[in-house]
């Protein structure tokens, strides 16, 4: 039984969306993790980064480490905990990876983490004959995170299960804390505050640059939550933040502005300037800052996609943007050594079409 998922990018909305009721707009890309699973004799899972094997206590849920492959491990363990809630009897199988997230195991930042995890998770409940929704799915997928205590804020996951491009607004963690259930009460339950749209919008694509240096999101998240986030200055970020993303939503569906897109897009990368001001967390590399030039060079606004420290930057322009302007960026790109990355926004509703 084969399966993939995609990758992800950030369009807005990057560290607020940590803070509860925060809001982001993401896309899923047109690189992706396979997953094969196959009926075996042994559990066993490969990669091209290594292979494990595990077995079953008596009450039937894996035996595992989580020293490394902490996150396919993690959907392992959660997938046999929710087949044994739902009362079925585990199959053995074998589980096949292949991953187009990076390059001579260098990651894009395309989200290789949360495609891995959502893969493995839904190929063993999938083979079980078990198809969650959507949006449970996602909370699946979160209390994963929560089993190995390296929660994202849910936005990739929330994009590489919708697809598409995707308004995401946080959950209450606090509340997902307090509660007094098993993860698969909370399943039924609804968060307060999530709210997950697949925004149809159909006349703009995103050019793509990467800058060869892998950049650590769970680092990054450490770092912010060990700053001040009660002081002023970072609540009237979130403020900023949340009024950019909901102003890029609007003009994304509605007014079609690409002017404004350009200015959205260069207020949220001067705001993340100002936020690696104030809490000293690299967020601009030279090859960041030199991405953004070449695209001001030739009248287009990027800006970083994701935690910065590396990875990707990113512009978002119309569909019938100049192909001519779009090689030469990539040409002056490619001559600072950062690698434009052939990426089309991509959602599972095409491929069911």
């Amino acid at each position: 039984m084969k399966s993939k998922v995609p990758g992800k990018l950030f369009i807005a909305g990057e560290f607020s969306i940590l803070s509860k009721e925060s809001t982001a707009i993401l896309v899923s890309v047109s690189k992706f993790i396979y997953v094969d699973i196959t009926e075996n004799s042994n559990y066993e899972f490969e990669s091209e980064l290594g292979h494990f094997r595990w077995i079953l206590d008596e009450d039937k849920i894996p035996v595992l480490d989580y020293k490394d492959f902490k996150h396919v491990k993690a959907a392992i363990f959660m997938a046999h905990k929710y087949l044994n809630h739902l009362k079925i009897e585990p199959k053995t199988y074998n589980i096949k990876l292949n991953s187009e997230l990076e390059e001579q195991g260098n990651k894009y930042g395309l989200g290789s983490s949360a495609a891995s995890l959502v893969g493995v998770l839904r190929a063993i409940l999938n083979l079980h004959q078990v198809r969650p929704t959507k949006l449970e799915l996602f909370k699946l997928a979160v209390m994963t995170q929560l089993e190995i205590n390296d929660l994202s804020s849910g936005a990739d996951l929330a994009t590489v299960i919708y697809t598409g491009w995707v308004y995401y607004k946080k959950y209450d963690l606090a509340w997902l804390y307090q509660k007094d259930k098993s993860a698969f009460e909370l399943i039924e339950e609804e968060w307060p505050s999530l709210k997950i749209e697949i925004l149809p919008v159909i006349n703009y694509r995103v050019l793509v640059g990467w800058t060869k240096k892998a950049s650590s999101s769970s680092d990054t998240i450490q770092k912010l939550e060990s700053r001040n986030l009660n002081d002023s200055w970072y609540k009237d970020f979130l403020a900023k933040a949340n009024k950019i993303v909901l102003a890029f939503k609007k003009e994304l569906l509605i007014d079609n502005n690409t002017d404004k897109i350009y200015q959205l897009t260069e207020d949220y990368q001067n705001l993340l300037n100002e936020l690696e001001n104030w809490s000293e967390i690299k967020i601009m590399t030279p090859e960041l800052t030199m991405l953004n030039k070449i695209s001001k060079n030739s009248n287009l606004v990027s800006k970083v996609s994701g935690s910065g420290g590396g990875d990707c930057g990113i512009c978002v322009v119309q569909n019938n943007f100049s192909h001519i302007i779009e090689e030469k960026i990539a040409k002056n790109w490619q001559n600072s050594d950062i690698k434009p990355l052939k990426l089309e926004v991509w959602s599972d509703k095409n491929e069911r079409n």
